[in-house]
């Protein structure tokens, strides 16, 4: 159905659908397809995706979702279900609802200080230790796979991602969310390329439990350092050097955990 001409465009990372998923096929979904769920957890699924977009920097605050014919279309499923599935969205505050010209369903900004940010850390340094220590495991898997699978269009999808960072590194504290952004879709995309379907379900609900942390970090952490980091993995992948690019991926991974720690203690914490 064409899209009106004062509608948005669906993001395409919204799909539920494996053959539009715009990393390479790979979605949650695909993964969970075999397994069919009963009608009435399919809502849950919807606000689960959703959530996890959110959480990953894709759906970024003050953002309209496509209104809800729209968006129900390019999910699946019923109008009920979406509505459903954002209730459960509104409830927990990452999204609300606007009348008139402009309303909609709009994702709620996170205006978490870096203060703020740092005490969550303190309080959950254990279990966001955990997360990075599971990403450990099978990020470096993941880049090993995409040096062997990848098509020329994960490669240009990772070059721009690359060029974001650099973009927020520029911005300083105004470009966290940016980053954010463009470090998601650089992991996603190398999970995507790995062309399983389980791996990129696991990368993607390791790193959106992370997006507390995301907060913490200020200019001083957004550094060409990282940005290095990501293009060492990618040139690796370019060319097709699985040992050299789970080399390299670990090595990025083991330096964000050494940040996070740092940012985890109570001098960090306190300001």
């Amino acid at each position: 159905m064409p899209t009106g001409a004062n509608e948005p465009p669906i993001p395409a990372w919204l799909t539920l659908a494996p053959g539009d998923d715009p990393l390479g096929g790979c979605g949650a979904a695909e993964a969970a397809s075999d397994t069919p769920m009963a009608p009435t957890a399919v809502y849950e699924q919807v606000a689960t995706r959703l959530r996890q977009r959110i959480r990953l920097g894709l759906l970024p605050g003050g953002e309209r979702l496509p209104p809800e014919r729209l968006l129900a279309e390019q999910l699946g499923v019923s109008r009920v279900t979406l509505r459903d599935a954002l209730g459960i969205l509104q409830g927990e505050g990452l999204i609300e609802r606007r009348r008139g010209a402009g309303g909609g369903a709009v994702i709620v900004g996170r205006h978490t200080s870096p203060v703020e940010a740092r005490a969550e850390l303190c309080r959950q340094t254990a279990t966001f230790d955990r997360i990075l220590e599971l990403r450990l495991v099978i990020e470096p898997g993941a880049a090993r796979l995409a040096s062997e699978r990848r098509t020329e269009d994960d490669l240009r999808r990772l070059e721009l991602s690359i060029e974001g960072m650099q973009c927020a590194v520029r911005l300083g504290r105004d470009g966290v969310g940016e980053f954010h952004r463009a470090d998601s879709i650089f992991h996603l995309t190398i999970a995507a390329a790995s062309r399983n379907p389980y791996l990129y379900e696991a990368v993607e609900k390791a790193r959106s439990r992370l997006f507390t942390p995301m907060a913490a970090i200020e200019k001083q952490e957004l550094q060409q350092d990282s940005v290095a980091e990501h293009r060492a993995v990618l040139e690796a992948i370019a060319d097709g050097d699985g040992d050299r690019a789970a080399s390299d991926m670990e090595h990025h991974l083991r330096e964000a955990r050494r940040a996070l720690h740092r940012l985890a203690t109570p001098e960090a914490a306190a300001g």
